[in-house]
């Protein structure tokens, strides 16, 4: 997520690791080759997805800039394959991962078997990133939307960055955005089986 800083950048997240295993496993079992993250934050869930995918599958990681270096960093220790491509954006206040996939949509065809999306749990910002990745998604690929029901204002957001406040209205500080994309914009598109509630959805058609 954007805001996310640890003390320790390579300290994973127990939650994050347990439901990157999950997920590697689940790409392993249903043959993924192309892989693509959104929100790689330190690269915990990366990792374990990195550590079991076939050598000749593809990973596509987005993120800001000093978080894919972190995940660049920790996904040398564990594995040498060549196919790993890194998409970061700078911290400038309208920048985001939205205008390197709008590159891809530009070439024109689908590229990615699953997407996992973990980025700015902001509705301006993941609601058109679902937007482009729904053109990239391959048809029975798989898209992952993590944190249904988090906001702003019951994270610790608020605490760490008070000027969040300054950036929404309470009505949106409160609101659960990825939720509202979810409920939206996959559960209202028919190409779209919920395979795992509020969570993954298979694009059944193109």
């Amino acid at each position: 997520m954007i805001f996310r800083k640890k003390t320790n950048p390579y300290e994973l997240a127990i939650g994050e690791t347990e439901r990157g295993k999950e997920l590697a496993r689940f790409c392993a079992e249903h043959d993924i080759r192309s892989y693509c993250e959104i929100g790689c934050n330190v690269g915990s869930t990366a990792k374990c997805v990195a550590e079991i995918l076939p050598p000749s599958a593809d990973m596509h990681l987005f993120d800001i800039e000093p978080n894919i270096e972190i995940t660049r960093k920790l996904l040398e220790t564990v594995t040498d394959r060549p196919n790993i491509h890194f998409y970061g954006n700078t911290l400038k206040l309208r920048d985001s991962y939205c205008w390197k996939l709008m590159d891809f949509v530009r070439q024109g065809q689908p590229v990615f078997d699953y997407i996992y999306i973990d980025g700015a749990h902001d509705l301006t910002i993941d609601g058109f990133a679902f937007m482009l990745v729904d053109r990239l998604l391959q048809p029975n690929g798989y898209i992952e939307f993590d944190d249904y029901d988090w906001t702003f204002g019951g994270s610790n957001i608020m605490r760490r960055y008070p000027e969040t406040a300054k950036w929404y209205t309470q009505k949106q500080i409160d609101t659960p955005q990825i939720a509202m994309i979810v409920d939206s914009l996959v559960r209202t598109d028919p190409r779209y089986t919920e395979i795992m509630k509020d969570r993954l959805f298979q694009k059944t058609s193109a």
